[in-house]
C-alpha cells in the first residue's frame, strides 16, 4: 500500500511539474520553437525597393493556440566587406495577423544586424506577441539588406507585400537555372514558445 501511495505521489509530482509532455526548459522557461519553412540553404540574395514599399513576407501558422512570438530571424546581408562599412540605411520588421492588420513594427538601421561578412542569420528579439492563428512576418530590406531565399518547394508560404495596396504576391526571383521567374522561400523564420 506504501509502495501504490509514492508512485501516486510520484506521478501526481511529475505530472503537476509538466514534466511529461513539457514545453519547458530546463531552467523552467518555456522551451523555443522555431516555425520554419526554408529548406535551410539559400540559394541566392535578393533586395527589394529602396523606397520601403514592398516587403519579403513569410506567413506562418502556430504549431497551436495560444502561441507566443518572440523572435524573428532573418537571414541576408549587408554587403560588408571587413574593410569598409555599406551605406546606413533603414530597415523594418513588420508582424501582420490573419488579416494584414499591423501588430507590431520595428525599424533600425541595417548596420547593427547585418554587418557579418557573409550572409548570416540575424535574429530580432520582439515584446511577446500572442497568436491564435496565422499571422506574417514582413521585413522591408529597403535596398540595405540582400535576403536570403531558396528555389525549392515553396508550399505557397512566401510573398512580397505592397505595403500600399496591401496585396500579396508570390515570391519569385530569376535563377542562373532558370530563364523565368521562380517561386521561393524567403529565409524568414519566427520562435516562439
Amino acid at each position: 500500500m506504501k509502495k501504490t501511495i509514492l508512485l501516486l505521489a510520484a506521478l501526481c509530482c511529475y505530472a503537476a511539474l509538466g514534466i511529461a509532455g513539457s514545453s519547458l526548459a530546463e531552467d523552467g522557461t518555456a522551451a523555443e520553437e522555431v516555425l520554419e519553412y526554408d529548406s535551410g540553404y539559400w540559394t541566392d540574395l535578393l533586395t527589394s525597393s529602396p523606397f520601403g514599399i514592398f516587403a519579403e513576407t513569410v506567413r506562418f501558422t502556430p504549431p497551436r493556440t495560444p502561441w507566443t512570438l518572440t523572435k524573428v530571424q532573418v537571414a541576408g546581408w549587408d554587403g560588408f566587406d571587413n574593410e569598409t562599412l555599406p551605406e546606413e540605411r533603414v530597415i523594418a520588421l513588420e508582424i501582420r495577423d490573419e488579416d494584414l492588420k499591423l501588430i507590431y513594427q520595428f525599424a533600425d538601421s541595417q548596420i547593427p544586424h547585418f554587418s557579418d561578412t557573409s550572409p548570416a542569420l540575424e535574429t530580432f528579439e520582439l515584446p511577446p506577441l500572442v497568436v491564435n492563428d496565422e499571422f506574417y512576418v514582413c521585413f522591408y530590406s529597403r535596398g540595405a539588406v540582400l535576403v536570403a531565399f531558396n528555389a525549392t518547394e515553396t508550399g505557397d508560404r512566401s510573398y512580397t507585400y505592397n505595403r500600399i495596396t496591401g496585396e500579396l504576391l508570390s515570391a519569385k526571383a530569376m535563377t542562373e537555372e532558370s530563364e523565368d521567374p521562380v517561386s521561393v522561400n524567403w529565409m524568414i523564420r519566427a520562435v516562439g514558445h
